[in-house]
């Protein structure tokens, strides 16, 4: 009898053995994952905002939008219901960002401050004098100007430097004997 309590035991602790190292495969391969796609925002509006250069946060804003959307160094940013949405055009495509990623101007800006901002936009849109926000449309043929501009002074630069005559030594560059 002990020889059949023994062959019992084995094939036990075999049967045991093989369960738990098939449930253990299985439960690998059935990793979980759960993904909440949480709806992009859509803008819709008539026609492109006016985008009217703001002093205070150093940023163009949305004139007249019923949304809330700024424009900084190539980028449009989107505030909807708290939450902060980066873009390359006024109506998207739009990819949820941190607070952090922002530009300075936007990182402590509340949903409470857009009336106020429409308000300071009005008549720097109105304004004859004011051109800032007739320059946003060519804001990058002005941006490439200044890069020019500044690639310019780069080259004049070295150019006076090099200009002092052939051989002759600037007195900083002499070894002192």
């Amino acid at each position: 009898m002990t020889i059949w309590l023994k062959k019992g035991f084995i094939a036990a602790s075999m049967t045991a053995l093989w369960l738990y190292a098939t449930t253990g495969v299985v439960a690998q391969a059935a990793d979980v994952s759960v993904n909440i796609n949480l709806p992009v925002p859509v803008v819709r509006l008539p026609a492109p905002p006016h985008m009217v250069w703001l002093p205070a946060p150093r940023i163009y804003i949305a004139f007249e939008s019923p949304q809330e959307i700024f424009f900084d160094d190539d980028h449009y940013y989107l505030h909807e219901h708290d939450v902060w949405y980066a873009g390359s055009g006024y109506s998207g495509p739009w990819a949820r960002i941190k607070v952090r990623h922002l530009p300075p101007g936007l990182r402590k800006y509340r949903h409470e401050q857009w009336d106020d901002f429409q308000h300071q936009a009005q008549p720097r849109y109105r304004d004859d004098d004011d051109n800032e926000h007739r320059n946003f449309v060519g804001w990058k043929e002005k941006k490439y100007k200044q890069e020019k501009n500044q690639g310019r002074d780069r080259e004049e630069n070295e150019h006076s430097e090099r200009g002092r005559g052939h051989g002759q030594e600037r007195k900083h560059d002499r070894e002192d004997d």
